[in-house]
């Protein structure tokens, strides 16, 4: 059973369940996105660098006209999810393409084309830049990317 958090407010009483905590097999890619950030945030004690890191919220359904913003902003198609900015001795940054895990009759995400030129692109300019099947994935690979400080 999934550990539950209480959040009082003056207004009133709401329960909510940590991403962290929700069952594997009934994760969504943003609930693994939620759970990775938790996580991060728990261990910035011990891995202070990890403040740094950032979602890059370039996904997601939108209008037409919001899309054309966007792209006018600068958006770009294929940007991983997640950026670690820290220098190591082999790369400038860490970059993380999320996907949700398989389950049961639910393939894994799949990497885009779109998806795979930046991350030729990325790689090309000195980045790190791995595609993780779920929190735990991303979390060993950032891990890693830690160790190479």
């Amino acid at each position: 059973m999934p550990t539950i958090t209480k959040k009082h407010s003056t207004a009133k009483r709401k329960t909510r369940i940590c991403a962290i905590d929700k069952a594997p097999h009934s994760m969504s890619e943003h609930h693994h996105q939620v759970a990775l950030f938790q996580w991060a945030s728990r261990s910035e004690g011990r891995y202070p660098e990890l403040a740094a890191m950032f979602a890059i919220a370039n996904g997601g359904a939108r209008s037409k006209a919001a899309a054309g913003k966007l792209k006018a902003e600068g958006v770009k198609a294929g940007i991983p999810d997640i950026c670690l900015p820290l220098r190591t001795s082999r790369y400038g940054a860490l970059y993380i393409e999320l996907k949700a895990p398989a389950e049961n009759s639910s393939p894994a995400g799949r990497v885009s084309v779109a998806q795979r030129k930046m991350i030729a692109h990325l790689s090309e300019l000195g980045n790190c830049v791995r595609v993780a099947y779920g929190w735990q994935d991303a979390m060993e690979e950032i891990l890693v990317y830690l160790a190479d400080r």
